[in-house]
Order: C-alpha cells, then sequence, then structure tokens
C-alpha cells in the first residue's frame, strides 16, 4: 500500500546534516530540504535518491541560508541523477533550488540566490 503523499499529507520537511556527502530518499511529492546558518564544511556530494513509488513531477526545494562563511554545495552522482548547477557559497547569502523528478533524474527548475546586503 502507498503512503499518503502531498498534497493529501504534508510536506516533507527536513534538516540538512552538516556533513561533506548525504545520501537522502525522497519519496513525498513535495519535499524541502533546508540548512539554516551554513554548513561547516563544503559540501562535495549531496545525493538523492528516488523512492520506487515516486511520481513523475514530485518536486524537491533545497533551501540553504549560508552562515558567515559561504560553503559550495556541488551534486553527488550516488543515487538517482541531478541535472542542476552547483550553488556557490557566498556569505550570508540564501541559496534555493527547485528540483523536479523525470522520472529518471532530479532535474533543475526554479533557482534563486538571494544576497544579504548588509
Amino acid at each position: 500500500m502507498s503512503e499518503i503523499v502531498f498534497p493529501f499529507a504534508d510536506a516533507e520537511v527536513a534538516d540538512l546534516e552538516d556533513a561533506a556527502t548525504m545520501n537522502i530518499e525522497i519519496k513525498n511529492t513535495l519535499t524541502i530540504l533546508k540548512k539554516s546558518g551554513g554548513f561547516g564544511q563544503a559540501v562535495t556530494g549531496l545525493s538523492l535518491t528516488a523512492n520506487k513509488d515516486l511520481r513523475i513531477g514530485s518536486r524537491v526545494k533545497i533551501d540553504i541560508a549560508q552562515g558567515a562563511t559561504g560553503r559550495n554545495v556541488a551534486f553527488g552522482s550516488a543515487g538517482s541523477t541531478i541535472v542542476a548547477p552547483a550553488l556557490t557559497g557566498v556569505a550570508n547569502d540564501r541559496d534555493t533550488i527547485e528540483l523536479v523528478w523525470d522520472g529518471t533524474a532530479f532535474v533543475g527548475g526554479a533557482w534563486a540566490k538571494v544576497v544579504d546586503a548588509a
């Protein structure tokens, strides 16, 4: 039996670890991955794995509020393919990228970088 997923249930929201590599399974049709205060190190491999029941069109929003030392975030090759640019870390920026599952890869759609003028 399938899980009840967004929009009939809540979106899945998870905090990203402070690790150089991460592999996160995506199973909800809307998943929000966030990091506040920045990473303590550059992320060399943020990988997503699509659950076998993930529906085409499912979205993943990654929202990173960089800290005083901006850290780069590169997408890894573990799990499913991610087609999106790496995020360049700049102190106090906010990086947001939305990925869409097309059945074979998570493809980058909307991408925004908000610069803190302070």
